[in-house]
């Protein structure tokens, strides 16, 4: 999920959109504890994200139409 623009540049060279900084340090050592914590968390939004439309669709398999669940 995600947006994209597209478009011309009216003149030619650098762009005039200027970054900041980067907002994580990627030199330094990972924290073990963080780095588990995010693995969690991300695997337990893939199996939500996952299993929730298969639990939708074996729902609407079952249960007939208009019938309360």
């Amino acid at each position: 999920m995600g947006c994209s623009v597209t478009g011309v540049k009216s003149t030619p060279g650098d762009s005039p959109l200027q970054l900041g900084p980067k907002a994580e340090d990627v030199t330094k050592p990972i924290n073990p504890l963080v780095f588990m914590l995010r693995f969690l968390l991300g695997a337990i939004a893939a199996t939500y994200y996952v299993l929730v439309p298969i639990y939708m669709w074996v729902k609407d398999q079952v249960v007939p139409e208009g019938e309360p669940l």
